[in-house]
């Protein structure tokens, strides 16, 4: 009851968990000459390998812990008037309208804006 993916006939069976604890209750049963019972071995064995019933529910709570803080991001993120982002330095539409005119300066500044 404890491990389900032990179970063939469960839906969250697990067949690299089913052969590793196999494997380990025959290894110290034949050559270690130990009696273990099947639950300990099970719980030992989960201990370095988690079978894949439980990624899927670990990943599925990670996932919606990860939307949640999204979420939160974005809900305390400061409101923006404007869907373009705020940019840094000159203000383009001056320059263009200057460029336009003649400004030789604002050409060179343009220019410099696209790494020429």
């Amino acid at each position: 009851m404890k491990h389900p993916y032990l179970n063939p006939q469960n839906s969250d069976f697990d067949p690299t968990f089913f052969e590793l604890v196999k494997d380990r209750v025959l290894r110290q049963k034949f050559y270690e000459n130990k009696t273990v019972s099947l639950g300990e071995v099970a719980d030992q064995v989960i201990s370095f390998y988690k079978p894949s019933s439980i990624k899927s529910a670990e990943s599925t709570k990670a996932i919606e812990d990860y939307k949640k803080a999204q979420s939160q991001i974005a809900n305390n993120a400061p409101l923006s008037s404007s869907s373009r982002a705020r940019q840094e330095g000159p203000n383009l539409d001056d320059l263009r309208a200057r460029t336009r005119s003649g400004d030789s300066r604002a050409i060179l500044e343009r220019l410099k804006n696209i790494g020429i």
